[in-house]
């Protein structure tokens, strides 16, 4: 019974984080590391992003079964089982807040401080409960006892930031843009292209000119003023098959 209770909890607390990861996208101010690719992905492949979620974490597990090898607990695949349910329960929060929007620049700060608390309230739900990790977090772990002279913090801030890269990188090799609103993340990578396209002077000088950068960015320029609140990204979509 005691079992059956935790299990309970445990998906109420991946529910409140279904409904944080709903909330901030919906504000197109960004998403977590741990949904960013994800994310990224869902907008490439044109599928629900609670699959994305599934597939990337199932990723995360087999990650974690290359480095612990024999030391891997078959407990860990009900990793697999909470993902689902957690993919599943994304799919269904974005069902029930589709098409709900706040269209200015404090209801979208109100949104995106709205789905911080659902989170972090998820969060304290189901790490409380202390049954299983969810794959990041089991693989942030698995890396973690790789690098024992290596604090687990820091561990955790390079798991999330290469997240975040790798989402970045695949945004910036679609070819074709069309306007959607990730504050942060925007200005993040629109600041790259000023980097890369030589507009912006280090003291060591410009960094290497990409060809391609410095056509697009008079373009993003034109189309997106950097002094807005609020810059839409650019989201690349694959050509159709056939």
């Amino acid at each position: 019974m005691k079992m059956l209770m935790r299990i309970l909890l445990y998906c109420v607390g991946l529910l409140f984080l279904a409904f944080g990861v709903a909330f901030s996208v919906n504000s197109n101010l960004g998403v977590s590391p741990v949904n960013s690719l994800p994310y990224v992905i869902s907008l490439i492949i044109h599928q629900d992003l609670g699959r994305c979620i599934i597939g990337v974490f199932v990723t995360y597990m087999v990650v974690q079964i290359i480095i612990k090898r024999k030391e891997y607990k078959w407990i860990d695949l009900t990793q697999l089982v909470f993902s689902t349910i957690f993919g599943y329960f994304t799919d269904f929060a974005k069902g029930v807040m589709h098409g709900f929007v706040i269209p200015t620049y404090f209801g979208q700060l109100l949104m995106m401080a709205i789905s911080i608390v659902l989170v972090a309230l998820g969060v304290a739900i189901y790490m409380d409960v202390k049954l299983v990790n969810m794959p990041m977090e089991g693989m942030t772990l698995a890396i973690s006892d790789c690098f024992p002279n290596i604090e687990f913090h820091k561990i955790k801030i390079i798991v999330d930031c290469s997240s975040v890269a790798i989402g970045v990188v695949l945004s910036f090799l679609y070819r074709k843009c069309q306007g959607r609103r990730i504050g942060a993340t925007w200005h993040f990578r629109y600041f790259i292209i000023l980097l890369f396209s030589g507009s912006v002077p280090l003291r060591c000088g410009y960094l290497p000119r990409i060809p391609q950068l410095q056509q697009w960015l008079p373009r993003c320029r034109g189309q997106y003023p950097v002094n807005s609140w609020t810059v839409p990204v650019p989201v690349f979509r694959l050509p159709a098959p056939g």
